[in-house]
């Protein structure tokens, strides 16, 4: 039985049983900044389960895609060398929020393994949590288990989403592969071999846990299952190793075959590259899963996963290679090219040839730029391993390797190849030590796990806020919660109950929010737009008024609004109405059940809507000038600026920008009305809207229209016209990441601001070069070319001074260094070539004004080659010069023989005597930075530091 039949299999029995078929969600979690990606089926429903969210089904069934790389849970390191560990898999689950719970789940979960996939009763084996008999007992009394395979666990069968919150007992199914696979049963101290493989997981959320431990029951248990596509595959086709099935077997013989060295067969002998095999084939289902979800390869965040991720791809295929005896090959196309593969085996990416084509775009062109970082490994390695070959050390620590690999991508294998060649040794156990610091490090704190999480559990069961933001900008609404913030020195102080902790920041639930406190404010009803769709949250003022609605007695400053499902939080400080009044913390405040009246900041939001149509504008604007394979792939907006990005695989020159420019306000001009309209998603998708690339829509979808050139899914508010945006001026446009371009524009008064201020500047320029308006670029050009002219004259003269000096230099007898004492009388232009009694050649010299750093060490480097030169002499060269004629001085100091005299040491001794700073190795060095008329007084220190004592 395939992947994609038992896929089917389990979606139809659970669809036959009454459960709704869900979607995958994509890889990308909506709205839930503690996770770096989805990792387990129920994380879509994760608000469902909480309460925040409703859903027009009581139970599901999905298959969930969902990696592992990155933040707490990260598998990144182990995939490839065992059975079971991946970046990207499928989560098989069912789901019931509510409707039924242990004896039906434990039933749906047996039948399925026992009667639909037909597995063999007595290979299989059942753990429970300790205290849970009731799980226990429908096990053995009606799934007929005998009682000797149902063993009972500790804390690795209690599940629990937080350190409060929902929680509870889980059971879980292992399968026996037999005899000939070492390990022993759940529970037992072989456990953790690969004998007994888990198969199917059930959580039974029946608990809330409380700050202090206690465990409560839920109104509404619920049920959460999960069976790993990829280990169930495994048992179906009777292999061991999840590499060994259907849709890996597949991946790796088109790697073998891209890769040039021969496929691995299942059973047959085992290559030493099979485990770089797997892990180029599990890395492509998770890059090309990635990308196809909107992610692209970036320095930080999801983006360092992805590069991550294709970068280890790229190092063991061309490891594969090089061993395979190919010294040149297609390693950096390789996951480009195993695109069509994965979306064979998936069997639900888009085989749409502009999808591939744009997956393969990215992932060619973070290959190539991967291509040329290993390219230039030895220049890389060289700045890295400098001061170690200088300090006579013979070892690179690992701190080294691992800021090579961590920070430049760098495999620490190629570092080693490196170091060997420079004969150095490398600590690969101090490497080893920094990866697992890293991963401790990881396992404790994501920087997806700040902000907003201790937010989750107090605001589990609260009911959605209203919002009639669109039709009006104020109301009256009741308080439903309130929460006291407070920033925490350390994270982990502070901590007690009741509180939790996040980012720095304490979180408490209070019934009273004193004025002079921070917190935030949950109403029943609001007209604040929360920070959503890339359009900020909303500011205003929520006030309290006295007795019959007269005058404001304590007003909360909303400075964001932010949502976490389907609550709005207003976050902002409690304030008198006057601050004036001397009013301290303490005397009075907000309370809830409170009737507020909140009022969104006006100004602030019409700024803001007209920054978002403006984008709208745009969006279709970049499309028409670049065509139809621009994507938005993010955006900001904010009061009368805007920030976008999107796909396209190369830069945008000027003239298309003011194309895009001229078209926007073209169509500002035109004052088309601004429609806004509800329909269900399909109907939205069929009329032609576009929607943001691997955003998650409902069923019912908002739809913005604007005239005939604009219509798109969105949430955010709008102008009412076109013509309110007024102007829209593009500030900036440029390359954020492999195939993303980001446009920065401003719109309104804001725009016209820019406009005066680009004309004034123009006006000011064009009395510069002596020349009207329109007479500036000539002029400018005009005064351009004559600078090259003067520039290139000047070099020549500069050339013709410096050969003067090098050849007066070279020509010049040679006087004892013992004359090189008291203060040198140096200025520009002028050297002295001295030689000690031991035959070392010293070269003094002040280089004439004008030259660059680059400049001054090719002189140095050509004078302590010709002085070498000389039969039976060592030489040192000392020159400094001036840089572009001010009054910092450069020095260099290069050597011909390193061991007897260390340019390096020359140059820590002189830098301080001149004011200036630098260093090197010992055979060259330079300082930049110094005073010039100090230089003399540190010739006169040259003997001691050119022969100490």
């Amino acid at each position: 039985m395939t992947s994609l039949e038992i896929r089917e299999k389990f979606l139809h029995f659970f669809k036959e049983n009454g459960h709704a078929v869900v979607d995958s969600a994509p890889l990308v979690p909506q709205n839930d900044p503690s996770l770096l990606f989805n990792n387990a089926g129920m994380v879509p429903f994760k608000n469902v389960f909480l309460g925040r969210e409703t859903r027009p089904y009581d139970c599901a069934v999905s298959a969930q895609k969902c990696v592992r790389a990155g933040g707490k849970h990260n598998d990144l390191e182990n995939v490839g060398y065992t059975a079971r560990h991946h970046t990207f898999f499928e989560m098989l689950g069912n789901f019931s929020f509510g409707k039924y719970f242990k004896k039906e789940a434990i039933r749906f979960g047996w039948k399925f393994l026992t009667e639909v996939l037909q597995l063999p009763k007595e290979r299989l084996w059942v753990t429970v949590y300790k205290d849970d008999q009731e799980s226990a007992d429908i096990w053995t009394q009606e799934m007929g288990v005998p009682v000797d395979r149902v063993i009972f666990c500790d804390e690795d069968n209690f599940w629990q989403m937080a350190d409060t919150g929902p929680c509870g007992p889980s059971t879980e199914i292992f399968y026996d592969h037999g005899p000939g696979i070492p390990g022993g049963p759940p529970g037992s101290a072989d456990a953790d071999l690969d004998r007994y493989t888990e198969i199917w997981n059930i959580v039974f959320m029946q608990y809330d846990r409380s700050a202090d431990g206690a465990l409560s029951p839920l109104p509404r248990p619920a049920v959460d299952t999960g069976m790993g596509l990829e280990r169930i595959a495994a048992v179906m086709q009777g292999v061991h190793s999840n590499f060994d099935t259907d849709t890996f077997v597949r991946l790796k013989k088109n790697a073998a075959d891209l890769l040039g060295v021969p496929s691995v067969v299942p059973g047959g002998e085992t290559p030493e590259y099979d485990a770089a095999l797997n892990v180029i084939a599990d890395h492509a289902r998770a890059a090309v899963h990635l990308i196809a979800d909107g992610v692209t390869p970036t320095r930080a965040g999801r983006g360092y996963v992805l590069r991550r991720i294709i970068r280890r791809a790229i190092s063991h295929g061309r490891d594969v290679m090089l061993k395979g005896g190919q010294k040149e090959g297609g390693w950096a196309s390789l996951l480009s090219d195993m695109v069509p593969s994965v979306v064979e085996v998936s069997g639900s990416l888009s085989p749409d040839e502009g999808v591939i084509s744009k997956i393969q775009t990215v992932l060619r062109q973070e290959g190539e730029q991967f291509d040329k970082t290993l390219a230039q490994g030895g220049a890389l390695l060289e700045t890295e391993i400098a001061s170690i070959v200088s300090s006579g050390e013979k070892t690179v620590p690992g701190a080294t390797v691992f800021k090579l690999y961590d920070t430049f991508g760098f495999p620490p294998d190629l570092t080693s190849d490196y170091a060997k060649r420079l004969g150095l040794s490398v600590d690969l156990q101090g490497f080893e030590l920094c990866m697992e610091n890293q991963k401790k490090q990881s396992r404790k704190s994501s920087g997806f796990e700040s902000g907003f999480g201790a937010l989750e559990n107090n605001l589990a069961g609260e009911e959605g806020t209203g919002f009639v933001g669109y039709e009006s900008l104020s109301l009256d609404s009741d308080v439903v919660a309130l929460f006291k913030t407070e920033q925490l020195e350390e994270k982990g102080k502070e901590k007690g109950k009741g509180k939790g902790k996040g980012g720095g920041m304490s979180v408490e639930s209070v019934d009273l929010l004193r004025v002079g406190q921070s917190g935030m404010v949950v109403l029943k009803e609001t007209p604040f737009y929360a920070e959503g769709g890339g359009q900020v949250g909303d500011r205003g003022i929520l006030s309290l008024r006295g007795r019959g609605g007269e005058g404001a007695t304590v007003a909360f400053a909303v400075k964001d609004t932010q949502k976490r499902g389907e609550v709005f939080v207003h976050i902002g400080d409690v304030l008198w109405a006057s601050e004036v009044s001397g009013a301290t913390e303490g005397e009075g405040g907000l309370s809830v059940g409170s009737v507020l009246s909140a009022e969104v900041d006006k100004v602030r939001r019409e700024a803001v809507m007209r920054a978002h149509s403006a984008t709208h504008l745009l969006h279709s604007a970049l499309r028409q000038v670049l065509g139809e394979g621009v994507e938005q792939k993010g955006s900001l907006v904010e009061a009368d600026f805007l920030r976008f990005d999107f796909s396209h695989p190369s830069g945008i020159s000027s003239e298309e920008i003011r194309e895009v420019e001229r078209l926007v306000n073209l169509w500002v001009r035109g004052n088309s009305a601004v429609g806004t309209a509800e329909m269900l998603l399909g109907d939205a998708q069929e009329a032609g809207a576009l929607g943001l690339f691997g955003e998650k829509y409902g069923e019912t979808v908002r739809v913005v229209s604007m005239g005939s050139v604009s219509k798109e899914l969105c949430g955010g508010t709008h102008v009412g016209r076109t013509g309110d945006i007024g102007l829209l001026r593009v500030q900036s446009e440029s390359g954020i990441a492999a195939g993303i371009r980001r446009i920065e524009a401003v719109v309104g008064s804001r725009a016209v601001e820019a406009a005066q201020e680009a004309a004034s500047k123009l006006s000011k320029v064009s009395s510069v070069v002596g020349g009207s308006v329109d007479e500036v670029e000539r002029k400018a050009k005009e005064l351009l070319d004559r600078a090259k002219k003067a520039e290139k004259e000047l070099s020549k003269v500069r050339s013709m001074l410096v050969d003067g000096f090098v050849r007066s230099l070279l020509d010049s007898p040679p006087v004892s260094i013992t004359s090189l004492s008291g203060e040198a009388k140096a200025s520009p232009g002028s050297g002295s070539l001295f030689v000690d009694e031991s035959g070392v050649l010293v070269a003094v010299g002040w280089l004439p004004d004008g030259l660059e750093g680059k400049q001054v060490q090719a002189v140095c480097r050509s004078l302590v080659k010709d002085l070498g030169g000389r039969e039976g002499m060592s030489a040192v060269v000392v020159v400094v010069a001036g840089v572009d004629g001010d009054s910092r001085a450069s020095i260099a100091v290069s050597s011909s023989d390193a061991k007897r005299v260390n340019a390096s040491q020359i140059v820590k001794g002189l830098s301080p005597l001149c004011g200036a700073r630098g260093g090197g190795k010992s055979e060259f060095a330079q300082a930049g930075g110094g005073d010039p008329s100090k230089l003399g007084e540190a010739f006169s220190s040259l003997p001691g530091l050119i022969f100490p004592a």
